[in-house]
């Protein structure tokens, strides 16, 4: 794990000079900056125009090399200092960007000089621009020169950008509903569906060694770290309505088969809502592997079908609503990785969708946070 993956909150200055000692040259998707520089506005556009990045502050490198020098002064210590980064980032461009920050670090030995590490991600809302609205950068791999002015030719591709992630999705998504679907689903029972997926899903972050296989039922699924579905782990038992994979562009799906629910059409929304937890601890575990690129902002999706007429309850004992009326539910989420890989960000992402799901079936009561604990 490192300074691409790693959740922000939790990065050290050890983790600052390990990056620094590695000597990565400066790039197309990384940038160090001793200080804040008045231009700062145009890496971060540029960054976000292109595959996003991350700039180091409080970093010097040798002009020539474009890789740290071996000592990491750190910039003076000032207040406010990740203030004044998100306001610039919303004031001097636009549409605006709101970058994700680390906490300021101080140096071990000299608490007057300090670092932060700002993570930009790819945007959907490229392409930004600065000084006025009247110039596009992007980011370039030119040693020389790190920006250039996009052309009218990659204006019109960043535009196209907005659309085409949103298509290469839903062709993941529909591939892995149709294929787990056909396979698995019994007639006429509900089935909700957990998608987690990168915005731009247009390159591999990993190899295929870290999506391991494990055969269910024949089905060779690939799963990440040896995880076989939502309920147990390291290739242990699953249940046998119950199945997931995971992809090398970062996309992880599992889809639950409520055979029980046939009949009644009564559903545990808490069973649901738990389930759909350790499906978001999962891929936070697989985002986490040091052999997996940073995925960028993540698009969580929660969906259903066969579900006209089925109610959904907290407790068995419970009131329940009049049933959906509608044959299929979805809903879309969009989230940065800090979200899924720190806990309480975590619970707080699954609550809020559980809560919309529950309401969207008319649970037909509030949902109190201590249930969960």
């Amino acid at each position: 794990m490192s300074l691409w993956n790693k959740q922000l909150s939790l990065i050290t200055y050890d983790d600052i000079n390990a990056f620094c000692r590695a000597g990565i040259p400066e790039g197309a998707q990384l940038d160090y900056k001793l200080e804040i520089p008045q231009n700062v506005e145009k890496v971060v556009a540029a960054l976000a125009n292109t595959r996003g990045g991350i700039i180091l502050f409080g970093v010097h490198a040798d002009k020539t090399t474009n890789i740290p020098d071996g000592a990491e002064p750190g910039m003076a210590s000032k207040p406010g200092i990740s203030e004044r980064l998100t306001q610039i980032c919303r004031d001097r461009i636009y549409p605006p960007i709101t970058p994700e920050l680390s906490p300021v670090i101080a140096h071990p030995t000299d608490p007057s000089r300090v670092f932060v590490v700002a993570r930009i991600h790819e945007s959907i809302a490229a392409p930004h621009s600065i000084t006025n609205a009247t110039h596009i950068y992007i980011r370039t791999n030119d040693v020389g020169d790190r920006f250039e002015l996009a052309n009218l030719d990659r204006i019109a591709h960043l535009l196209k950008r907005r659309e085409s992630p949103e298509s290469k999705r839903e062709q993941l998504l529909s591939r892995s509903i149709e294929r787990f679907t056909s396979r698995f689903k019994t007639p006429g029972s509900p089935y909700f569906w957990f998608h987690i997926c990168p915005e731009f899903p247009h390159e591999s972050i990993c190899e295929l060694e870290a999506c391991r296989y494990g055969v269910f039922d024949t089905f060779p699924a690939r799963c990440p770290d040896g995880y076989m579905g939502i309920d147990k782990t390291k290739m242990g038992n699953v249940s046998d309505v119950l199945v997931a994979s995971c992809g090398r562009v970062g996309d992880l799906f599992a889809l639950r088969d409520y055979r029980s629910a046939m009949t009644d059409r009564r559903l545990g929304g808490m069973d649901l809502a738990v389930r759909l937890l350790r499906f978001v601890k999962s891929a936070s575990q697989f985002y986490e592997r040091g052999d997996v690129s940073h995925p960028g902002l993540l698009r969580l999706t929660v969906g259903a079908g066969g579900v006209t007429g089925l109610q959904m309850y907290c407790h068995k004992e419970s009131s329940v609503g009049v049933g959906f009326p509608d044959g299929a539910y979805r809903s879309d989420h969009t989230c940065t990785i800090d979200e899924i890989t720190d806990d309480e960000s975590r619970f707080a992402l699954v609550f809020d969708v559980s809560k919309e799901m529950f309401h969207s079936f008319d649970l037909g009561e509030p949902l109190p946070r201590q249930l969960w604990r």
